[in-house]
């Protein structure tokens, strides 16, 4: 055994020397044939398998003013909404919302994340989707989209509820009063979803303190007793109004 100095002991204690270390070693070896090391045994890598949600999708042939077109749809059950959406909606925008799904089509789809451990949570679309439910829609159009990042899939869910340009008063004005009665309620509908606007640039800039001013009342019972709590309160340095 070259290179090898055995020491018995209760257990056998090797001194490995190896020529590309710069010390010997010192490890114990259970055997005690000489001949025949036994190494520890090598670590063992553990795989586990993580398993995403799947989304079943499938094309379906839709008609609109006679064309056909096809469009992803999927099961509404097999969709969750964004538990981090910033949106909220009051019962009457929400009622008003299922009044429009009921009588057309939809309009845009609901943007569907296909990322593996976001599989089937919504981008855009989660009031739509909350409207579908209590309609009983089992199946949805939607759009797949797999974004970089969560804070993309954020820019696009902005992006999906945001209005680009905005209405010139007197052209929208027209147009109200053109089909005013033809729309009936659905204009103070309509007149609700306009009034919603949000500005990041007021959620980003630093809010001032507001003052807040308060009126305090000293009655007095006479001339002396003025002159005596005008002087206190003047020494604190508080603006005083008489009267």
């Amino acid at each position: 055994m070259k290179n090898k100095i055995v020491q018995h002991a209760p257990k056998k204690l090797t001194r490995i020397s190896n020529k590309h270390e710069s010390s010997p070693g010192l490890k114990f070896e259970p055997s005690t044939n000489m001949d025949n090391e036994i190494q520890p045994p090598a670590p063992q890598l553990v795989s586990v398998a993580v398993e995403f949600p799947q989304i079943e999708t499938f094309l379906r042939e839709v008609e609109i003013n006679g064309q056909k077109v096809w469009r992803t749809f999927a099961r509404l059950d097999q969709l969750r909404p964004d538990p981090n959406n910033p949106r909220d909606i009051s019962d009457e925008a929400e009622q008003n919302l299922i009044d429009f799904l009921q009588r057309y089509q939809p309009l845009k789809p609901l943007l569907v994340d296909f990322r593996p451990e976001k599989m089937g949570q919504l981008i855009g679309g989660n009031k739509r989707f909350g409207g579908y439910r209590k309609l009983g829609v089992s199946e949805v159009w939607i759009e797949p989209r797999v974004p970089a990042s969560d804070a993309q899939a954020f820019e696009m869910a902005t992006i999906d509820n945001m209005e680009f340009g905005h209405y010139v008063e007197e052209k929208l004005k027209a147009e109200v009063q053109k089909y005013e009665a033809e729309l009936g309620d659905d204009i103070k509908k309509l007149e609700a979803q306009l009034k919603e606007s949000t500005s990041f640039k007021d959620l980003l800039k630093p809010q001032k303190p507001k003052d807040h001013k308060f009126e305090i009342i000293i009655r007095c019972v006479d001339e002396s007793d003025y002159r005596d709590k005008f002087d206190k309160i003047a020494s604190l340095g508080i603006p005083l109004k008489t009267k």
